[in-house]
């Protein structure tokens, strides 16, 4: 009996087990990752940083020596985005619907191959949500992955707070506006 089951148990490691790890999940690596918010006012330029977030991938090598990344996501809650400014970042989190949906994430859709040469200027698809509002997104983004299969990602891309159902904010009873128009920017390193 026990010869049976040791059997059982080296076919399962020869086999099966291989053929699950193919890919692995990537997640967020180091203390160099942010991310930031940019926009205009009527009165001048500003900006935001989300302290805190999450990100992971699915990474799977290929035989040509290209990587597939699918199942990538970003996670964070609005009230983490802050600015130097407390009234700015009350404002945001009011425009955010924060308390009440504080969930900002994106899900990627389809999968992205990235090319042998391991860097590059790529599109990833997926879907936004902010203010509980969910859109089709599609991001530019400039990759770099190295041999100890860590992808290092970087972009920026424009957004319309109306997209999804946010108020650009408002100061001094309307007096100073917010642009419709943010810009997102991002440094993200997982392994």
């Amino acid at each position: 009996m026990i010869k049976i089951l040791l059997k059982q148990a080296l076919i399962l490691t020869l086999f099966v087990i291989p053929h699950l790890l193919t890919g692995q999940i990537i997640n967020l690596s180091g203390d160099s990752n942010s991310l930031k918010v940019s926009g205009t006012s009527s009165l001048h330029d500003w900006e935001m940083e989300l302290t805190t977030f999450d990100a992971s991938a699915q990474l799977e090598n290929k035989d040509n020596g290209s990587y597939i990344i699918s199942d990538a996501r970003f996670s964070a809650n609005a009230n983490d985005l802050v600015s130097e400014k407390s009234m700015m970042t009350n404002k945001a989190h009011e425009a955010l619907k924060a308390e009440k949906q504080p969930e900002i994430k994106f899900e990627q859709t389809g999968t992205l191959e990235i090319s042998g040469n391991q860097n590059g200027t790529y599109t990833i698809a997926g879907n936004l949500t902010i203010a509980g509002k969910t859109k089709p997104v599609e991001i530019a983004l400039n990759t770099n992955t190295n041999s100890q299969k860590k992808v290092s990602v970087s972009g920026n891309t424009t957004l319309k707070m109306t997209d999804f159902d946010v108020e650009p904010p408002t100061v001094m009873f309307g007096t100073i506006k917010t642009a419709d128009e943010v810009t997102i920017n991002f440094n993200l390193t997982l392994k």
